[in-house]
């Protein structure tokens, strides 16, 4: 597995609400695409992720790579404490495209919405 660290790299920085070491792992002109926040930057994303966030942990639970290395998808449980004190927890794929600098081009985020309360999600 070529790049199966930068899904391990992205969970490990969301654990530790680290938002710089998320934006680390992004290209210049990245973006996010998420059932709760729609298609943004990876900046937005960030920004919008932290304002909402009060604790988060996450399990991975599998890592797949194509043959070329250049897309990976991370499996991984997710519990979330929002900001108004909410709690959930959902399973969430993430699909990231990955650039030969070994940067993220491109995320897009897979979940059922059905476990979280969107009206509770602030949107940038």
């Amino acid at each position: 597995m070529k790049n199966g660290s930068i899904v391990k790299s992205f969970l490990s920085a969301l654990n530790e609400a680290d938002y710089d070491g998320i934006m680390k792992l992004f290209a210049e002109n990245a973006s996010v695409s998420a059932p709760h926040y729609g298609e943004m930057t990876a900046t937005r994303f960030a920004e919008a992720l932290n304002g909402d966030t009060n604790l988060s942990n996450t399990t991975l639970l599998n890592v797949f790579e194509n043959e070329s290395g250049n897309t990976l998808a991370g499996h991984f449980e997710f519990e979330w404490e929002l900001t108004n004190g909410e709690n959930t927890k959902f399973e969430c794929v993430g699909i990231f495209e990955i650039d030969g600098h070994k940067k993220v081009t491109a995320l897009s985020i897979i979940f059922d919405t059905a476990k979280i309360p969107l009206d509770k999600i602030k949107v940038l």
